[in-house]
């Protein structure tokens, strides 16, 4: 009796002591998006679509200043380092060269996992979804926290911050569809080249 009771607290203590482990984000989604900008000290409200597979972006941005309202349409061509901008007011295109990288919102090896949660109700089973948080460190040297669904590992929250200034941004994801119609990447004619 002694020995089975041993190894079923051994059994449990590893099964409890294990490790999460990262899981796979979709490579392609798209996500209506809530920013705060704590540096330019605005909210941005978004519909984005990111690719990660041809790694290019696009989002329809709403900005809500003190005095006024911005409105934009930004595609981002990563691969060809290719960045246009439409104000929506005024019909005016500007194309510049990026000059930053894709931006990957999903979880890598190398991030530390900092909790797991359910949002919803535990009392029933599919009432609640569980949701694992992980944070690290950017190629740039800037730490960063997200909080992705455990089932199909859906970005839900994200954000940037500085040991210096404090928080850089934050934003969350809702009304998430997996895929992409690749039409949603074909700029105005008047803004190509």
């Amino acid at each position: 009796m002694y020995l089975v009771l041993m190894v079923g607290l051994v059994l449990v203590g590893a099964t409890l002591g294990q490790a999460p482990i990262p899981c796979k984000s979709p490579p392609q989604w798209s996500a209506n998006r809530l920013r705060y900008d704590f540096v330019e000290k605005v909210v941005r409200k978004e519909r984005y679509h990111h690719d990660a597979v041809y790694m290019r972006t696009r989002k329809t941005e709403e900005i809500d200043e003190a005095e006024s309202k911005e409105f934009y349409e930004i595609f981002r061509f990563y691969a060809q380092r290719k960045q246009y901008i439409i104000n929506l007011k005024t019909k005016v295109c500007n194309t510049t060269t990026l000059t930053h990288d894709f931006p990957v919102y999903e979880v890598s090896p190398g991030d530390r996992f900092l909790g797991e949660y359910v949002i919803g109700s535990t009392a029933a089973p599919d009432q609640g979804v569980t949701i694992q948080e992980w944070g690290g460190v950017t190629t740039q040297g800037t730490r960063f926290a997200g909080a992705w669904t455990l089932s199909d590992c859906i970005l839900v929250k994200h954000g940037y911050f500085s040991n210096i200034t404090g928080p850089l941004e934050e934003s969350s994801y809702f009304d998430v569809t997996l895929g992409l119609d690749p039409d949603v990447f074909i700029q105005p004619a008047n803004c190509v080249g």
